[in-house]
């Protein structure tokens, strides 16, 4: 009996389920942290050594004349831009124009670097506001190779803000924590909060360039779907005007999407140098992320991608055009060739119309990539296309020469002259 008190007496030590989560809780953190702080390692690590390798590397004289050749034609090619966007200055759709730098580095001329360090576009995939003006679309003229542009709507602005924008005081990145900092800066103008910022920006307000002057540039993560192509985007590539396309390179630069969790929170997307993948919530702490949520957020910015795929379709009016030059130009060079006294030429009319027209055709195609004249750029299939007009010149000339060969045999052997065999 004594024993049974006892064990009715002993109680078992009894730990809340709350706080048994919290202990669960804090060492994944810990876990987490440590993850973390490691992945950070990793990365500064990296940067060193490709830093000692960028000084290690010595630069051959054939370098430097490749290097001042680029410079020199992208001066050319900015000139050639500017002469074109005084004829036609085309009317922006809105007030508002968010510029993002996309590319360009050792291959610009200096005053085609100095137009980009006057938009503030110092690094690539730098982003600011402008103001639509005249003025603002030839100096985009200028650098449209190295940029791209568009038209944001309201909750782009609003995200770019909130996520990437920070105020610059005395050449200081001061991040926007707290409405004090916007109202000691713009309180004079009645902007004494952040919304009063996004409803200035996006309004274009009366005080839009002083709250451009005081946030500084938008540094985005490279946005997916860019191929390095400095064709205009409404010829395929990725530069110049994309009017309100651009909101979707905005949302692939912030990298945002609602992950599954219990909360429902919203987390910023962040690939560390060493490769893996984590995510950011609000409140600051950083957790790794699953592959299958990277796949799905990166698949969500490449829907478009199939239907941008072919650009440059074979059954277009162009395609045509330089099949009928071709065509024309081998028939005109051969036959010139044929009625020339010269033995020579006469026995190779064929050849040398054929190689004429397809030297002029290459010599298109090379100004075309060189931008000289106001086109899309070089194109395999257009010198596919130059070549089968070519061949269809070479194959109709080879007949009519057949033709008149059996009308001459034909003619002799009925006027009784003796044909010999050839």
């Amino acid at each position: 009996m004594a024993a049974a008190n006892e064990e009715e007496t002993t109680k078992l030590s009894y730990i809340p389920e709350v706080i048994l989560k919290k202990r669960k809780s804090k060492d994944n953190n810990e876990a987490l942290a440590i993850l973390r702080r490691n992945q950070l390692q990793l990365g500064k690590n990296a940067a060193a050594a490709k830093k000692r390798k960028a000084a290690d590397v010595i630069k051959r004289p054939e370098d430097f004349v490749l290097e001042f050749r680029a410079k020199e034609m992208d001066f050319v090619q900015m000139k050639h831009r500017v002469k074109r966007a005084k004829k036609t200055v085309i009317a922006p759709n809105s007030n508002l124009i968010f510029i993002v730098r996309i590319q360009g580095k050792n291959d610009m001329h200096p005053k085609t670097r100095k137009a980009l360090y006057s938009l503030r576009l110092r690094k690539v995939f730098d982003g600011v506001f402008v103001k639509a003006s005249e003025g603002m679309m030839l100096k985009l003229q200028k650098v449209e190779p190295y940029v791209t542009y568009g038209y944001p709507n309201l909750k782009s602005v609003k995200d770019l803000i909130y996520k990437k924008g920070y105020a610059l005081i005395d050449s200081q990145r001061i991040p926007l924590t707290d409405n004090i900092v916007i109202e000691q800066a713009l309180g004079k103008y009645g902007i004494v909060c952040i919304e009063d910022i996004v409803h200035e920006i996006s309004s274009v307000g009366p005080h839009f360039i002083d709250v451009i002057r005081f946030l500084g540039p938008f540094a985005l993560n490279k946005p997916e779907g860019l191929r390095g192509s400095k064709k205009r985007f409404k010829d395929g590539g990725d530069t110049g005007n994309r009017e309100d396309d651009i909101n979707d390179l905005i949302n692939s630069g912030l990298m945002t999407l609602e992950l599954p969790t219990r909360r429902r929170e919203f987390y910023n997307f962040q690939f560390v140098d060493d490769g893996r993948c984590c995510v950011a919530s609000s409140d600051n702490r950083v957790y790794p992320t699953p592959r299958v949520l990277v796949k799905a957020h990166r698949r969500k910015y490449n829907n478009n991608k199939d239907k941008d795929k072919d650009k440059d379709p074979w059954l277009a009016a162009d395609k045509l055009y330089h099949i009928l030059f071709c065509f024309s130009l081998s028939l005109l060079f051969s036959t010139l060739s044929s009625l020339t006294h010269h033995s020579f030429l006469k026995r190779h009319s064929i050849i040398i119309g054929s190689t004429i027209s397809l030297l002029a055709g290459a010599a298109k195609e090379t100004a075309d990539h060189l931008h000289i004249f106001p086109s899309a750029g070089a194109s395999a299939k257009d010198a596919v296309s130059d070549v089968i007009g070519v061949i269809l010149a070479a194959f109709l000339l080879v007949l009519w020469k057949k033709k008149k060969k059996k009308q001459k045999g034909a003619a002799r052997s009925g006027s009784g002259e003796r044909v010999l065999p050839v």
